[in-house]
């Protein structure tokens, strides 16, 4: 029985030996490490402050006695990614030759790859007005992404209500304007980026029409310097209107952000033209004002979420738990509607009328969630400060009527994917949501029947068809979006305000069509027009069946051949496609002709190929 004991004894003293040898590996090789650190120089900046914090980043596995009383290294704020003092390193300029940035942006930079996207996005400069739970988790994105330039702007202070669904704030910015609060954050995150910041409120210059702002105004102020995407984040109407009017007058791209609150659903968010904004009244009210202060209501990008709001809105007082109720509610909207009759009172005594970019808040705005910062005049506006038990806390009087509820997460997502469509827009790579039209299976099945009838019209057989019902849906809905490819942007937009209302859309009388009538009907291949469009478009290739070059240079047997293939077209019994050469004069001459027809549906056909790969296998 002793040599069992002894056997055992020698493997766990073997055992020991083994990982105390281990050990002692272990801690030499981290030790030896943490000396090559130290005395190693960096490759940009810090100098030995940073390589000596580089070294202390290097974990021991364990504490000992020794390490203990090891001396210490010399306290230094300084960090691996610190640059010298006298270097400047930016993103615009050093993105793609400096190893820091170049690492930290490397995911990017491989997604954006095909398009050169970051760039494009090192040399963007974005605008991001409101800095609230969409606008901070935007900025937070934007800034991630490597966008060079990013100028923040928000009037407002950071509240503990805030940090429910901002970004980065933390209780210890409690009282700080948004803008620096988030700013700070952002430089820890990107210092080589260019962050400015205004903490004032937007406000529109004169009327539409009018003349330019002056270089002292807050337009001026914050859509100064020609930026390249403004985005809009505000949860007031007569702002989002102003800042929107203003783009359109610069000619800068906005995407307006739509009401994140009382919702919940990250599936639901969609981005559509604001002619189609129907869902969301945020959004329905912006695009009622622009149209009657500005005359336009559509060709501006809207983020919104066609869930239906789950809560009612809540009353400051109510939300704040300082009594009053339904009574406290009701007594705020009176105050409020109040407030905007004696100011529109006011501004009829003194012969000034609301501006076209600012027109006087009715009655009716006090039951928005949001409501516009009337002008009141001194009475109304104690009057409402006394009835408004938050009106100490508030930087504008009665700039919030009623407080909607919201998830944190909602407004996160919304700000995610603005930032999401700002990114690909700038680096060349847009995507096209999906649209909110819905189609139903019929009309589907119609779409597929008349192609087939189509085919065997021209070419005696379905055998050319090359697509299935789903591409059918993928061509119908996300491709063309139920229009004739004839409309354009513009026309589509039109369509959508004048034509088709709701979620539905008629089909009825669309048919599709090849692009190329060589080359058989395959995904990228196909185009959506109208029954008397398509066959105007069949015809160009009728009328151009032949040779290469006409009739000048063929014998005569070659010429009555072409002859009899025009008639057999005419008369419905064609059986063959023309020749590729035929089809690439036609659609040459369709191209002379009508350039931007051309260019659009070669563009659309260009995204079939890239959304279905498999298109480039047939």
């Amino acid at each position: 029985m002793e040599a069992p004991r002894s056997s055992g004894a020698q493997l766990a003293l073997g055992a020991a030996l083994g990982a105390a040898a281990g050990a002692a590996a272990t801690y030499y090789y981290c030790r030896r490490a943490r000396g090559s650190a130290a005395s190693s120089q960096p490759p940009i900046g810090g100098g030995r402050a940073a390589a000596a914090a580089a070294a202390a980043a290097v974990p021991l596995p364990f504490s000992s006695s020794a390490a203990a009383t090891a001396p210490a290294p010399p306290p230094s704020t300084a960090t691996p990614t610190t640059r010298a003092t006298t270097t400047t390193i930016t993103v615009r300029d050093h993105h793609d030759t400096d190893d820091i940035l170049r690492e930290q942006l490397s995911r990017n930079r491989q997604f954006f790859a095909a398009t050169d996207g970051q760039e494009r996005l090192a040399r963007s400069f974005v605008v991001v007005v409101g800095l609230g739970g969409v606008g901070s988790h935007a900025a937070h994105m934007l800034l991630r992404a490597g966008v060079g330039r990013l100028r923040l702007v928000d009037f407002d202070q950071v509240s503990l209500s805030s940090l429910s669904r901002h970004a980065t704030a933390t209780r210890a910015d409690v009282g700080l304007p948004k803008t620096e609060a988030l700013a700070r954050r952002l430089r820890e995150i990107l210092p080589e980026a260019r962050v400015e910041t205004v903490n004032e409120m937007f406000t529109a210059d004169g009327q539409a029409g009018g003349p330019p702002p002056s270089p002292s105004s807050a337009e001026d102020r914050i859509l100064s310097g020609a930026p390249d995407f403004v985005l809009d984040c505000i949860d007031n109407i007569h702002t989002k209107v102003d800042l929107i009017a203003a783009c359109r007058a610069r000619g800068v791209e906005v995407l307006c952000c739509a009401g994140a609150g009382a919702k919940a659903d990250p599936t639901r968010l969609r981005f559509a033209d604001l002619s189609e904004s129907a869902y969301d009244p945020l959004a329905r009210a912006v695009r009622k004002r622009l149209r009657r202060a500005h005359g336009f209501g559509e060709g501006v990008t809207v983020l919104l979420s066609t869930e239906a709001p789950r809560c009612a809105l809540v009353a400051p007082c109510e939300a704040e738990g300082e009594g009053g109720g339904a009574e406290g509610a009701a007594a705020l909207a009176r105050a409020a509607a109040e407030a905007a009759r004696a100011s529109a009172a006011a501004e009829r005594r003194g012969g000034g009328g609301a501006s076209a970019s600012s027109p006087p808040s009715e009655p009716a705005d006090a039951a928005v969630a949001v409501a516009s910062p009337p002008p009141s005049s001194p009475p109304a506006a104690a009057k409402a400060a006394a009835t408004n038990p938050l009106a100490d806390y508030q930087l504008i009087p009665n700039f919030r009527v009623r407080i909607v509820p919201v998830l944190g997460t909602t407004p996160a997502v919304f700000g995610q994917a603005a930032a999401a469509h700002v990114l690909c827009r700038l680096a060349g790579a847009p995507f096209d949501g999906e649209p909110l039209a819905l189609l139903t299976a019929p009309q589907y099945q119609r779409a597929c029947d008349r192609l087939a009838a189509r085919e065997r019209r021209r070419f005696g057989s379905e055998e050319g068809v090359a697509v299935d019902r789903d591409d059918v849906v993928y061509l119908l809905r996300e491709l063309w979006r139920g229009y004739s490819a004839r409309l354009g942007e513009r026309g589509r937009v039109a369509a959508a305000v004048g034509g088709t209302r709701g979620l539905m859309r008629s089909t009825a009388g669309l048919e599709f069509t090849r692009w190329d009538a060589s080359r058989p009907a395959t995904l990228d291949n196909l185009v959506l027009l109208t029954a008397e469009e398509a066959d105007a478009h069949d015809r160009l290739f009728s009328d151009g069946l032949g040779g290469e070059g006409g009739g000048e240079g063929q014998d005569e047997g070659q010429q009555q051949r072409q002859q009899q293939q025009k008639e057999e077209v005419q008369g419905g019994e064609r059986r063959a496609a023309p020749s590729a050469g035929a089809a690439r004069r036609a659609l040459a001459a369709l191209a002379a002709r009508e350039p931007a027809f051309c260019a659009h549906v070669e563009a659309m056909l260009e995204r079939a190929r890239r959304d279905h790969w498999r298109v480039q296998l047939a």
